[in-house]
């Protein structure tokens, strides 16, 4: 329970500092930038739940759960830092060989 309490922390942290951006619609097309940017709160958020879940799963040794956890965790961990560059080559507005290979980094 000691782990979960840090993840519920940082799940209430991130929601009240990204309120704005969390709750409102973008439209894609108009603010990609933006648009990328929530997306990639979003993953972060769905990171940090999972991150949360583990505490309470290890805690009640549900093994095949933990495993589904660990899976979602990692997954939402390469998850964001795709998502990651693609915000920061759309707010960056680069086209070329550089973003390309930024991109393929991510």
């Amino acid at each position: 329970m000691y782990y979960a309490s840090f993840g519920i922390l940082a799940v209430l942290l991130h929601i009240i500092i990204n309120q704005r951006i969390l709750r409102d619609h973008i439209d894609k097309t108009t603010q990609a930038s933006y648009y990328r940017y929530r997306q990639f709160l979003i993953s972060i958020l769905v990171f940090y739940i999972s991150d949360l879940l583990w505490g309470f799963l290890a805690e009640a040794k549900i093994r095949i759960l933990i495993y589904a956890d660990t899976w979602l965790f990692f997954a939402t961990m390469a998850l964001s830092v795709l998502l990651w560059t693609r915000f920061v080559v759309a707010f960056l507005d680069e086209r070329g060989v550089r973003s390309a290979s930024f991109m393929g980094a991510g």
